[in-house]
Parts: structure tokens; sequence; C-alpha cells
């Protein structure tokens, strides 16, 4: 589940592994999740910014996820993609390309409306979706250009610590249930 106002992604409720607007790369790589899924840590694929996860099971679809770090250490920006979308360049100009290419981000789409509260109408199958928020935003992209890419992405905001600190305050409010 993605919580569009506080922008806590849950992967895995059972396993308790979720996201958050300023996750730490610390923090992030002594998670459940971290140490559930280093089976899935493609080496090759990531780097010391950039953590690429070849299938994970997120809330019942098998997806790939990208996770970048930001100069400053947190998290700030995670992309998912079906197991096709991630090795897009093998078959995009092979035959029938183009409906691979639309089932592919109708199953993104279709991930998008169950995980979140955007509205169904507001998904395309060919269009891109952008949805902004106070914490980031989410996209939708079917980019099937020179550098062809069919992803789902999770940008949270690059904030002054201050803004972080109120942010953060509410957010915990918000998370937690207090008034």
């Amino acid at each position: 589940m993605i919580d569009i106002k506080t922008g806590r992604f849950t992967i895995n409720s059972e396993e308790g592994w979720e996201m958050t607007p300023f996750l730490t790369i610390k923090e992030l790589t002594s998670s459940k999740l971290w140490q559930a899924n280093q089976s899935e840590l493609c080496e090759e694929r990531s780097s010391k910014r950039t953590f690429f996860f070849k299938q994970l099971k997120i809330n019942g679809y098998p997806l790939s996820m990208e996770i970048h770090v930001g100069r400053n250490d947190y998290i700030d920006g995670i992309t998912l993609r079906t197991e096709l979308s991630a090795n897009i360049h093998e078959w995009i100009s092979g035959p029938e390309w183009e409906s691979t290419a639309l089932k592919q981000k109708q199953t993104l789409d279709e991930f998008l409306i169950r995980e979140t509260s955007i509205p169904p109408q507001l998904i395309s199958k060919d269009k891109d979706l952008s949805i902004d928020t106070n914490w980031g935003c989410i996209t939708s992209v079917m980019d099937l250009s020179a550098n062809p890419d069919i992803c789902v992405t999770i940008r949270y905001r690059n904030m002054s610590e201050s803004d972080k600190e109120k942010y953060l305050t509410m957010g915990r409010k918000y998370l937690h249930g207090e008034k």
C-alpha cells in the first residue's frame, strides 16, 4: 500500500517491510526488507547509491525494485517494474513488442489502482500519470523512445532540515494516530 498522505510504502505488511520519506541508507540496509531480500540484490545493476532487487513480491505482485539514494543519504526514489519491463531492451524490437509493452503498463497500472487511493479513472493505458503530493510524487510512465522504460516511480522531495523536521513531526502524528 502506498499512502498518498504520508508517502509510506508498505511493501509487505506481514513482514513489516516498508519505505518512508526520510529513510536513510543506514536504516534501509539494516531493515527487515533488506535482510530478507539479500539474495534478490543484483550486484551488477547496483552501486553505492542505487540498489536493484531483481524480484520482490510486493503485495502479491512480482516486481523488481530499484532504490535510489540522494546525496544527503536519504532514499529519494523507488522505481518499480515488472520482470519484462526490467529487461525491456531484450524484447523492445521483437515481434509483438507493442502489445507486450501495453500489458506491462497495464500490470503496473493495476498495481497502482490496488495499492493507492488514486481513482482508476485517472489512469490511462496510453498516457503517463503523475500525482504530486506534499512529500513527493508518484508517476506511471510508458516511454518507448530511444531509451525505453515502463515503470512506476515514487519520488521523495528533497527538503531543508527544518521542513523535514516539521514533516516528520506531522507524519509521526498522522502515522501513529496522534491528535
